[in-house]
C-alpha cells in the first residue's frame, strides 16, 4: 500500500514540472518576441513580459519601480497559489483520498490488520511486506500515519 502513494505523489510532482515547463515556455517566447521584433534590451524585455502577465502598469516607472512591481506581483501571485494549493491539497487528500482509500481496503481479501505501527507493529508489518501479504495499519499518532503515506 505504501508504494501507491509513493506512485501518486511522483505522478503529482511531474504534473506540477509540466506546468512550470509550460509558463517558462510562454515567457521565453514573450521575451523572444520582446527582443527580436521589437528590439528591446533582454532587461527591458524580461520586465516588459513579467509586467503584462501580472497586470501590473509599467509604462512610464523607473527601471528600479519596475523590479519592485514585478517582485510583488510575483511574491503575492505564489502567496496566493501556495494558500490555494494547500486548501485544495487538504479538501482532495481529506474528502477524494478517503474516499479512495475506503475502497481500497474494503476491496481487500485475506489481509492483515496492524493495529499500531511501534516496534513489533513496524516489524509485523516488514515481515508482511517481505512476503507480499495484504495489510492495513492503524494508529492513533496522525503524524506517523502521515509518515507512512508519504
Amino acid at each position: 500500500m505504501g508504494s501507491f502513494f509513493k506512485k501518486h505523489s511522483r505522478l503529482k510532482f511531474n504534473r506540477y514540472l509540466w506546468i512550470l515547463l509550460a509558463i517558462f515556455s510562454v515567457y521565453l517566447v514573450a521575451i523572444l518576441n520582446f527582443v527580436l521584433i521589437e528590439q528591446k534590451s533582454f532587461q527591458d524585455a524580461f520586465l516588459e513580459s513579467a509586467c503584462t502577465s501580472l497586470y501590473v502598469d509599467c509604462s512610464g516607472a523607473s527601471l528600479s519601480t519596475k523590479i519592485v512591481h514585478v517582485l510583488l506581483g510575483l511574491s503575492t501571485m505564489a502567496g496566493l497559489v501556495v494558500i490555494i494549493s494547500a486548501g485544495v491539497d487538504v479538501f482532495l487528500n481529506d474528502i477524494i483520498g478517503g474516499r479512495s482509500m475506503k475502497k481500497q481496503i474494503s476491496s481487500l481479501k485475506n489481509h492483515f490488520i496492524v493495529c499500531g505501527y511501534g516496534a513489533l507493529g513496524k516489524t509485523v508489518c516488514a515481515e508482511l511486506n517481505a512476503n507480499k501479504k495484504s495489510f492495513v495499519v492503524i494508529d492513533s499518532n496522525e503524524k506517523l500515519v502521515e509518515h507512512l503515506l508519504s
